[in-house]
Parts: C-alpha cells; sequence; structure tokens
C-alpha cells in the first residue's frame, strides 16, 4: 500500500516477442512484479509484444499510446531473446530519455556483465 506522501509512479511493464512462433503465457516473474505495483498504488502498464505481434516500424508508436511519462520500464526476455530486447531497449531509452529501465528474466540472471548497455 502507497503512503498518502509518496509519489507515484508511471510504469511500463514490456514482453518482448520471444519467438517467431506463438506461445501465449505472459512470464511469471514480470506478472508478479505488475501486481506488486499495482498493490503499492503505482501506475503500470502493459504491453505484449509477444502476444500481439507488431512490426518493428510500429512499436514506437503502440509505446507512445501507453504512456508519455513513463518513469519506470520493466523488460524482461531470454538470453537467446538478446537482439530483440537490444532493440526495444534502444528505442524505449529514445523515447523516454530520463527514466529507469530495469531488465529481468533469465537474460539477467545469466548475462549479468552483458546487460549494461541495454539499461543505461
Amino acid at each position: 500500500m502507497r503512503k498518502s506522501n509518496q509519489k507515484i509512479l508511471n510504469c511500463i511493464a514490456i514482453n518482448p516477442q520471444w519467438h517467431d512462433e506463438y506461445f501465449l503465457s505472459f512470464p511469471l516473474g514480470i506478472a508478479t512484479i505488475v501486481s506488486i505495483v499495482k498493490l503499492a498504488g503505482h501506475n503500470i502498464q502493459v504491453v505484449d509484444f509477444d502476444a500481439v505481434r507488431y512490426e518493428e516500424d510500429r512499436k514506437a508508436a503502440v509505446l507512445s499510446g501507453v504512456s508519455t511519462k513513463a518513469y519506470v520500464v520493466l523488460l524482461t526476455g531470454m538470453i537467446t531473446n538478446y537482439k530483440r530486447i537490444r532493440d526495444l531497449s534502444s528505442l524505449i531509452k529514445k523515447m523516454y530519455i530520463h527514466c529507469i529501465v530495469i531488465l529481468g528474466g533469465s537474460l539477467a540472471t545469466t548475462a549479468p556483465d552483458s546487460i549494461g548497455d541495454l539499461i543505461f
């Protein structure tokens, strides 16, 4: 529960496209974090690029329609998804210059030394 004097954060949780085939399942880890952020009283919107496939040139329009003032952006992904996450992270950093990007999932767990460029 958010304290009355705490700032309400605007957050976006993004599930990138995982495979070329459709496996409609939202990752449990980021789903849990979305629930906790909501329970804490913050604003969070979910973008599931795995469920709804967009061409690369449409992703910026989708993200700008979600929020123009994101403070925190949550990303998840597997190590086999590095290129898609790298490209998405670059787009996010251009759109939300002052936001904090938090990367989780097995990519962050298995290759923490190689993700610095994705979040900073």
